[in-house]
Formats: C-alpha cells, sequence, structure tokens
C-alpha cells in the first residue's frame, strides 16, 4: 500500500514534467489581454486663456471711460411761480388844512378828518367825529401774494460764472388793509351820528347821513427788468447750485382801488340849507424804480438739450406808495317862502347860507408818502432749453 502511493506520487510529477513542446510553445505566442487599471473620470478642459505673441496672458478687455458732462454756453428759459409783496408801512404823514376859525366862525372843508375834525370836535365834544386822519395819514393797501411769470437767458462766461438776463411780470392785486376799511366805517358812522345830533338841537326839521364808497381789490401789476453775474457753486455737473446778484428796472403800474365819504345834511323845511362833504381816498407808486436783485437755484440738465431750474429771488427798491386825498365841500340853499334857517350851535360852529362847509377844495393832495425800501420776491420753476 506505502509503495502504490509512492508509485502515484511519481508518475504524476513526470505527466507534470513532460508536457509537449508545440503546447508551450502556442502558449507563448497566444496573445493575453492588456492588464487594466481603474481610471477616473477627466474634468472637462478649461478655457484656454489668449496670450499675447510674447507668451503672456492678455487682460481682458475695459469699456472707454464716460466723457465728463459739459456745461451748455446758453440756457433759454420760461418759467412760473409765485410773487410775495413783503408788507411795508413806514412812512411820514402830512396832513393838509382843512379848517380854520375865520372871524369867530368855523370855515370847514371837511368834517371827517385833519384840523377840521379837531375844530368840529371841540365845538361839540358830546359826541365827537371819529377822525380819518389814521387812514389818511397812513399806507391804506397792500399788494397779497400774486402769480409770477417770464422769461430768462443764461450765457456762461466759463464753467464758474455766468450771465443772466430775466424778465418778470408779476400779476397781484391791491387791497385795502384791514385798518383802513375799519377806519373809513368808524368816521362814516360817526360823523353821520354827529351831525344829526347837532342839528337836532336847532329845533328845526334836519336830516343827515352818510355812505362810503370803496373800490377794492383791483388789478396791480409789476414787470421787472434784470441783469445778475451767476456764481455756479458746481461745474460740469448734472445738477449744479448758484447764487446770484444784479440790478434792473421795476415797472409799476397804478392801480384804481379807492374809497369814498360822502356826508351830507338838511336842515329846514319849506326853506332849507344843505350841506355836502365829499372826500375821496387813493393811492400811487412810481412808475419806474431801480432795483437790485439777489437770489439763489439750483439747475438740473435732463439731457443734452433740456433742463429745470428752481429759484428764488429778492428785489429790493426805493417804496414810492403816497397816499392822495381829494375834498369837495358844497352848500346850497333853497327857499320857497320865508328866510334861510340859520343855525347857532355855539363854539363858532354856525350852519347857514356860507358856513360851515366854506373852505377851498383841493385835488390830489399827498396825506402820507412812504419811505425806507420795499422787497418784493419771487418763487419760480421753470423749464430749460440747453445749447
Amino acid at each position: 500500500m506505502r509503495l502504490n502511493f509512492h508509485w502515484m506520487m511519481c508518475a504524476c510529477l513526470t505527466a507534470v514534467l513532460q508536457i509537449p513542446a508545440h503546447q508551450a510553445a502556442a502558449q507563448a505566442t497566444t496573445p493575453q489581454p492588456p492588464a487594466t487599471t481603474p481610471t477616473t473620470p477627466m474634468a472637462p478642459p478649461s478655457p484656454t486663456t489668449p496670450t499675447t505673441p510674447g507668451g503672456s496672458a492678455a487682460q481682458p478687455a475695459t469699456p472707454p471711460p464716460a466723457a465728463p458732462f459739459r456745461a451748455s454756453k446758453w440756457e433759454l428759459e420760461v418759467h412760473g411761480g409765485l410773487s410775495l409783496d413783503l408788507d411795508h408801512s413806514a412812512g411820514t404823514a402830512s396832513l393838509p388844512t382843512t379848517g380854520a376859525t375865520v372871524q369867530g366862525l368855523l370855515s370847514l372843508a371837511t368834517f371827517t378828518f385833519g384840523n377840521a375834525t379837531a375844530l368840529f370836535n371841540q365845538a361839540r365834544p358830546g359826541s365827537p367825529i371819529t377822525s380819518l386822519d389814521p387812514v389818511v395819514g397812513a399806507s391804506m393797501v397792500r399788494r397779497p401774494a400774486g402769480l409770477a411769470g417770464g422769461a430768462r437767458v443764461y450765457r456762461a462766461i466759463n464753467p464758474r460764472l455766468g450771465i443772466d438776463v430775466s424778465g418778470d411780470f408779476l400779476l397781484g392785486d391791491a387791497a385795502f388793509r384791514s385798518s383802513a376799511l375799519n377806519g373809513l366805517e368808524a368816521t362814516r358812522a360817526s360823523v353821520a351820528t354827529a351831525l344829526q345830533q347837532t342839528l337836532a338841537a336847532s329845533g328845526q326839521t334836519s336830516s343827515a347821513s352818510a355812505a362810503t364808497t370803496i373800490v377794492d381789490q383791483q388789478r396791480a401789476t409789476r414787470i421787472v427788468a434784470t441783469g445778475s453775474l451767476v456764481v455756479n457753486l458746481a461745474k460740469n455737473t448734472r445738477t449744479t447750485p448758484y447764487v446770484l446778484v444784479g440790478g434792473g428796472l421795476v415797472f409799476t403800474q397804478d392801480s384804481s382801488i379807492n374809497a369814498q365819504v360822502n356826508a351830507q345834511y338838511q336842515v329846514g323845511s319849506s326853506s332849507y340849507l344843505t350841506g355836502y362833504d365829499r372826500v375821496w381816498l387813493r393811492t400811487t407808486e412810481d412808475f419806474r424804480s431801480i432795483t437790485v436783485v439777489g437770489g439763489a437755484g439750483i439747475k438740473h440738465a435732463l439731457s443734452r438739450h433740456t433742463g429745470f431750474r428752481v429759484d428764488g429771488r429778492v428785489h429790493v427798491y426805493p417804496s414810492s406808495r403816497r397816499t392822495l386825498v381829494s375834498v369837495t365841500p358844497a352848500q346850497a340853499a333853497s327857499s320857497t317862502a320865508g328866510s334861510l334857517p340859520l343855525f347857532n350851535y355855539g363854539g363858532g360852529l354856525q350852519f347857514s347860507g356860507v358856513s360851515p362847509l366854506n373852505a377851498p377844495p383841493f385835488s390830489s393832495t399827498t396825506s402820507f408818502s412812504a419811505s425806507g425800501l420795499q422787497a418784493q420776491v419771487t418763487l419760480t420753476a421753470g423749464f430749460v432749453l440747453r445749447f
């Protein structure tokens, strides 16, 4: 059994070692599959960077810088806005003489103001007349806010300086001050009462009345023409603040604003006396005045040829407003039977065919003259054409 195992091992080794030569050659010449190594996926190719002929990497192209903003040489503007007249009431009163005592009797041009009112009230102090002096001897009117419109031409000297020529039409009204209206009414009421009570003491048939006629809120326009030096506070920018100073002329149209106080009395019946007291007040200003202008604003270019401007200016010029007064006294007598009434109240106050309204009339006499400076403010916004 042991011999058989050794014999079988030897036979196997002999069979292995004795492989035929033609089989070995065939195995040597038969192609074998190559050994494979696991690979990872390749990344996509990266974009190549352009190179210059010298081999260095080229830089990305940059856009050219924007051209700087250039201010226009010429600008033409139309504008509109508000006009404000700063209230000015300072001045000097110079009331005309309206009464005197002549040969012991009062000679009056009116009952309503001046020394005539003082003489009348001294003669009969019981029910005095409220004098019109605070109205006649003051600035009676004012100008409320109105509209402004006009045009301007601007010419640049350099980016900092320019010349501005401006014309403005200021549309507004003249109106009585409330103090003037109150004064007119107080005088009207008091003169009627005083005359009624005075004539009642005569014991004869008598009457007295007074009325006011007021023309208020009337058109009063101004035209302002100026030239100014403009200083731009920024240069070569779309938005440019500026200040300006200059001068020119103001043209003022007088308004038709006026007031009348008309008093009338009558004493007697078949024979009677009638007296008429007419007072007319109005104002006036110089047609032309020299003005100084100062202001500031801001302008903005919307495009190469258009823009807008917001502007504020103050025009300062001498105040020339005056109050003018006219007085027309008159008396009449009528008799159908008997003599004309004659009534001596006392204190030189006599009602007869020759008194008391027998002083000379006067017309457009200055009773107040303004002094100092007047200021006109304009606030406007406008459309600008740029060239």
